[in-house]
């Protein structure tokens, strides 16, 4: 824990136990919040966080327990739950409480975008703003908070170099789609080009194959009304001339219909 926030727990905590020395449940809560803050120095975080949690049963709204267990979750890594608790630390009548809630949602803020600045960049970006949002509120509530102030321009940097970075995405995202489309586009034309190849190939070996069929011809047009009428007129004066010239014939039987 950050040394101004160490020695300011234990000025609220003497002054708490001061106005509280009484009531026995204060008592209790007090005691719970001082092993709280011995187990936090300790690094066992999880032990602390229980002693915070018990010292919470009994005051859920204390400014200052909700602020020692903020500081434990965000020391596991749980930031969420830790700006839940730091954000009812904000609500201290304490500006210095105030400040270093602000100081330290800022923080998680800022862990919460490294984290996801290798999974979603745009989401890593809306962190890194409301990082600089709380560590400004900071600033506006402890004008002398140098490490809010360092935090706050270290952060800017870093923000300023993801959008940068998110501006790039779009291009590369699109050099990495050129290649892809040309190939596709290759493909498909050489696909094309080999089926029209194929049936350019079927064509000329029907062709070549009709020349080779002997007799074969070209399908006749039918045979018109007309065309047939002509045809049996001059079918039946070849008759009549060749049965001048030849005796008649004569048939046994009936000539028969079918």
């Amino acid at each position: 824990m950050n040394r101004y926030i160490k020695s300011r727990l234990a000025l609220f905590l003497g002054v708490l136990v001061l106005v509280a020395a009484k009531p026995l449940l204060c008592s209790a809560r007090m005691r719970d919040l001082g092993e709280a803050n011995k187990l936090f120095d300790k690094g066992q975080y999880s032990e602390s966080l229980k002693k915070y949690n018990d010292a919470l049963t009994d005051d859920p709204d204390s400014s200052i327990i909700n602020f020692g267990a903020g500081c434990a979750k965000y020391k596991e890594g749980n930031y969420p739950e830790a700006i839940d608790n730091f954000n009812k630390g904000i609500l201290s009548e304490d500006n210095y409480l105030a400040a270093r809630a602000y100081y330290n949602i800022g923080n998680s803020k800022y862990r919460l975008a490294e984290n996801k600045k290798t999974i979603s960049l745009e989401e890593a970006v809306a962190f890194y703003g409301e990082s600089l949002d709380y560590y400004k509120k900071a600033i506006e509530k402890n004008p002398q908070d140098k490490d809010a102030k360092y935090n706050y321009e270290f952060v800017a940097k870093k923000l300023e170099a993801a959008l940068k970075e998110l501006e790039k995405q779009p291009k590369e995202k699109q050099k990495e789609k050129e290649p892809a489309d040309q190939k596709r586009e290759q493909e498909a034309s050489s696909k094309q080009e080999e089926k029209q190849k194929q049936q350019a190939d079927e064509e000329d070996k029907g062709t070549e194959k009709e020349k080779q069929v002997p007799g074969r011809r070209q399908e006749e047009k039918p045979m018109s009304e007309e065309e047939a009428r002509m045809l049996i007129e001059r079918f039946s004066q070849e008759e009549l001339e060749a049965s001048k010239k030849k005796q008649p014939v004569t048939y046994s039987q009936e000539y028969q219909d079918w």
